[in-house]
């Protein structure tokens, strides 16, 4: 159940944000030189990232535990993969404040800075803030992620403050951030730099447990066919009762590469594992009809649902960037976004 944080708390998110304003962050730190955060009684660090150095573009990123940095290295490795900016800038989690528009803070955001009566340099300048989190449309954060910020700024600011006044040294350049941990036996903040963690976003793998299906698979003929998979963001918003924040629907799409063709385009609800749906697919399609000869996919989801399987029943799966297939997608999202479909 979603609670909502109290405009006291509004107020004292606010009143840190400011602070770190006047310091200006993005002057000595850029987006990948990370500040690592144990918070009080937290298991986990948060990691924050401080956007704006040499651009006209401010913000303040906060990923939450080792999942969270994993979260980061998808955004950061964006240029190197072969998934879409735009489908891994809503698979990840974070909380997120930026410095923008007036015209581009929500209705939710706005009626919380009227109620405090907070005042901005100019209408380009407004502060607000967003949850994202995947499956879902970017939201106002809730009580919990409120607090959180409130609790990360408090140290950000002393880490930031260090880094300006040249008491920590750390090689960013080098894979080295800056790590402040709360000691509780001295009840003391401890500051020092290290090595970023070894961290990349888990995609589990899976197998087939069931013996008897997987031999009858392996029996299909296989057919001259080759298919192309993927999971893409629709664009489109959802409100439903059963979720305590907007819906951002994932698209799951199936092609016929020869004659350009949909096979198969399924909605999932956020309570449905890309596994599930890639893997069901998969043994539906082939029980049904039979092995498909060549699967070419972009995303990792795919690979961990059926990779296994592909391998056992001889089906050639590829990495492959599926710009033939962009069109085809592009135009089914359109038609989503329309109402059409």
């Amino acid at each position: 159940m979603r609670k909502e944080a109290s405009l006291e708390a509004w107020k004292d998110l606010y009143e840190l944000i400011k602070e770190l304003e006047k310091i200006e962050p993005w002057n000595y730190l850029r987006d990948t030189d990370l500040i690592s955060i144990t918070l009080k009684d937290a298991k986990e660090p948060v990691f924050c990232s401080i956007m704006g150095n040499g651009t006209g573009f401010r913000g303040i990123t906060v990923y939450e535990g080792f999942a969270g940095y994993g979260d980061y290295e998808m955004v950061a490795t964006v240029d190197n993969s072969d998934l879409p900016v735009e489908y891994v800038m809503y698979e990840q989690s974070s909380l997120m404040s930026y410095w923008g528009s007036m015209e581009e803070a929500s209705p939710e955001q706005k009626k919380i800075i009227d109620a405090l009566n907070l005042r901005f340099h100019d209408i380009e300048s407004w502060i607000y803030f967003l949850s994202y989190k995947n499956r879902y449309q970017p939201y106002l954060p809730d009580e919990r992620e409120v607090l959180l910020l409130i609790e990360t700024y408090e140290n950000l600011i002393m880490a930031v403050q260090a880094v300006i006044e040249q008491k920590i040294k750390v090689d960013f350049n080098q894979g080295e951030c800056i790590y402040r941990k709360y000691n509780k036996n001295g009840d003391v903040w401890n500051m020092f730099a290290g090595p970023l963690p070894n961290i990349t976003k888990e995609f589990p793998a899976v197998e087939l447990d069931d013996d008897a299906l997987r031999a009858k698979l392996k029996k299909q003929p296989i057919l001259d066919l080759e298919v192309s998979l993927d999971f893409c963001y629709t664009n489109t918003v959802v409100t439903d009762e059963a979720f305590d924040r907007p819906v951002h629907p994932l698209l799951f799409l199936a092609v016929d590469d020869l004659k350009h063709e949909i096979i198969a385009a399924e909605i999932l609800s956020p309570n449905e594992s890309e596994i599930d749906m890639a893997l069901g697919f998969f043994v539906g399609f082939t029980e049904q009809y039979g092995r498909i000869r060549k699967i070419r996919a972009r995303n990792p989801w795919i690979f961990g649902a059926i990779g296994e399987l592909c391998e056992d029943c001889g089906v050639e799966l590829e990495q492959d960037e599926l710009i033939e297939i962009n069109p085809i997608e592009k135009e089914l999202l359109e038609q989503l976004q329309e109402g059409k479909i």
